[in-house]
């Protein structure tokens, strides 16, 4: 049977909880100047082959904030977890492949987070990027909040 991943409710990276007050941040923190991680904590973008400055990272944390949706069959499980996907583009932003890199528990998670790079148009990168191919690793940290 197929996934049917249309209208699903929008992840919300890097927002702190609304129902528990001083919460920590969590999901993609993509602001120019963001702190590494420190120990035991995952780094959320990595970027080799070209200059992803703020411009770059501010237009990519908007192409996340309108493409990327919670799978329904994962939510209504209670699935969650970090998922690491590596995405290679042309220096167009054009998606030339994707791969698995670090699965969830969840095959809802892993397969939609694969699926929503495939043939994907990102944000070009910045003109002069010398590479030919760019390649993204990225964490997404699939986060349930119960009300």
């Amino acid at each position: 049977m197929p996934l049917d991943l249309t209208d699903r409710p929008p992840i919300r990276l890097g927002e702190a909880d609304p129902s528990r007050p001083g919460a920590p941040r969590r999901g993609l923190d993509l602001r120019p100047g963001a702190s590494l991680p420190g120990p035991g904590e995952v780094e959320n973008l990595r970027v080799r082959g070209a200059e992803a400055g703020p411009d770059w990272r501010n237009a990519f944390r908007q192409w996340l904030d309108r493409n990327l949706r919670y799978p329904r069959e994962a939510a209504e499980l209670g699935e969650q977890g970090p998922v690491t996907v590596r995405i290679v583009t042309g220096a167009d932003g054009r998606v030339r492949g994707v791969e698995m890199r670090t699965p969830s528990r969840s095959i809802f998670l892993n397969y939609y987070s694969q699926s929503v790079f495939r043939g994907a148009a990102l944000p070009p990168f910045p003109p002069g990027t010398a590479e030919e191919q760019v390649t993204i690793d990225l964490t997404i940290n699939y986060i349930l909040y119960r009300r």
